[in-house]
């Protein structure tokens, strides 16, 4: 059974302030591998075109024949695939929102909890979606405010270790009341389909 010494709460600590001090990464396309720290274990993000790894949820705030738009309301984000390093291990992920304002710099804007789970070499942690409610700053109608989410997955070792893995997720579903719009890369606060 894994319990929390205070040697690993002291780790984990540290890998959680060293993890939203990393420097934002370039933009591509497809989940992105980051960087590794630590012995990890296999892992993987559910993000493909076909099946995104984020859904960004909209509402309409304007509707008529000659289009739509829609403001930024939640983020629903798919859990990764995480697998031990040996024998049964305890894991955990967490996501991080962020925000770039035009062609400014990315901005944390939030951090989930971190959820736990028990993985083997041979089966993953079962772990849920995590979703939240988004707030785009009073200016979205005039700004352009870019949304994407990176995905950073634990490995807990008995003797105090961790190991993390950062990926970002590359393909966004977005949907409004009505259903889905369509499949992009990022999310912005105020999205604008045309007829």
């Amino acid at each position: 059974m894994f319990s929390w010494t205070p040697r690993r709460q002291v780790v984990l600590a540290a890998l959680m302030a060293w993890t939203v001090a990393l420097p934002a990464a370039p933009i591509a396309m497809a989940d992105t591998h980051i960087q590794n720290y630590g012995a990890v274990g296999p892992h993987s993000l559910r993000d493909t075109l076909s099946n995104p790894g984020v859904t960004c949820k909209y509402v309409t705030t304007f509707a008529d024949a000659g289009g739509w738009i829609g403001k930024l309301r939640r983020f629903y984000v798919k859990p990764p695939r995480v697998f031990g390093n040996s024998g049964t291990n305890s894991v955990g992920w967490v996501f991080q929102a962020e925000r770039k304002a035009g062609t400014g710099s990315w901005q944390t804007t939030y951090l989930s909890p971190l959820e736990y789970g028990t993985a083997t070499k041979t089966q993953p942690a079962s772990f849920h979606t995590k979703t939240v409610r988004v707030y785009p700053p009073s200016d979205y109608q005039t700004i352009v405010y870019r949304y994407r989410i990176m995905v950073y997955m634990y490995w807990f070792y008995p003797d105090g270790e961790a190991g993390m893995s950062q990926h970002r997720v590359d393909y966004y579903l977005h949907t409004y009341e009505a259903g889905p719009i369509d499949g992009k890369g990022q999310c912005v606060a105020n999205l604008i389909v045309g007829p």
